[in-house]
This record gives C-alpha cells, sequence and structure tokens, in this order.
C-alpha cells in the first residue's frame, strides 16, 4: 500500500489479458503503478488503466528495445515489482477471492464500429471468437494447442458465425 509497485508482463498475449484482471485491485492500493506489457498490449491496457504508466517492452527474439531503469522508474523509485503471472498467487487462493464480472478491458469505440459493421455483414447468427493456437515452445505449446483440423467438423453448426482470432501467421492452416 501507497508504494510505486511495477508490474512486469513476461508471458504471451492471452496470459497478460487474463492478469490485467488483477491489476486494478494492485493500483487501489498501490501510490503509483508501471507496467511492462507486450507491443500489441500497450494501447489496450493504457487504455484499461490510465493512471498507470504503461511500458511496452518486447520480449526475446522479438524486434524492440527493452525499458531501462530509468524509463520503469520515472523519477520515483520502484519500491517493489511483481511478475504479472504471479499476480494469481497474490489475490486469487480460492474461488471465494474472484470478484463478480469486474470490467478491466476498454476496446477503443473506432475499433468496436469497425468491428460491429464487419461482423453484421456476415449475417445473423451467434459470432464466436475461434483461437487454436496459445503458447510458445517454452510454454508447452503442444498442450495449449490444436490443429485446426480438428474443429473443421465443429465449425459447420447453424446459426454460430466463427471469426478467426488467430495472431501470427496462420494462413497455410
Amino acid at each position: 500500500a501507497g508504494k510505486h509497485v511495477l508490474l512486469v508482463g513476461e508471458q504471451g498475449l492471452g496470459d497478460e489479458i487474463m492478469f490485467a484482471s488483477i491489476i486494478g485491485e494492485i493500483m487501489a492500493e498501490a501510490a503509483y503503478c508501471t507496467i511492462t506489457c507486450l507491443p500489441q498490449m500497450e494501447r489496450l491496457l493504457g487504455r484499461a488503466f490510465p493512471t498507470a504508466r504503461v511500458i511496452a517492452v518486447a520480449r526475446a527474439g522479438e524486434q524492440a528495445g527493452t525499458a531501462s531503469d530509468a524509463q520503469l522508474a520515472n523519477g520515483s523509485p520502484i519500491d517493489c515489482w511483481s511478475p504479472m503471472g504471479s499476480l494469481g498467487l497474490l489475490r486469487r487462493n480460492g474461488r471465494e477471492a474472484f470478484p463478480v464480472a469486474v470490467p478491466y478491458l476498454v476496446a477503443q469505440s473506432e475499433k468496436v464500429k469497425l468491428w460491429r459493421t464487419r461482423l453484421q455483414a456476415m449475417g445473423p447468427g451467434h459470432y464466436i471468437g475461434l483461437s487454436w493456437r496459445g503458447g510458445t515452445e517454452l510454454t508447452h505449446r503442444a498442450r495449449r494447442s490444436m490443429p485446426l483440423a480438428q474443429l473443421i467438423r465443429s465449425l459447420d453448426s447453424p446459426g454460430r458465425i466463427f471469426v478467426n482470432l488467430q495472431y501470427g501467421d496462420c494462413r497455410d492452416e
């Protein structure tokens, strides 16, 4: 409480989104919060947590720089830090520790309009986002993924419109 807290994103996109659900609780107690995240998450987390300093930091093997100690501290010494993936250990030790439906991400209004138009053009039905691959070799991608071919039979469902949310190059699939 009352400290400058550094929260370090160290996993993938899905994990950063999931653990971001805890950031608001940390920020409610901290005097100041700095968040490092993947470049793709910087604007989303900046909108979700406007009083935090959000810094995009590339992981090993990605193009972009890394944040310096001076950038992270921004003139205020960092009192404590935690990897984002450890926030669950601090705040989610049982079923009762999960808040009831607390929204924490804020979409760009222009993108909401764009996607609403694109989805409506696909026709009426239930829109279902689909991502079939996740993680890296280091985070056991094989246990977190399945070949798209295994899902093909499920995709032919009346009244359901599947939308590809898979990031990265998936054209071959």
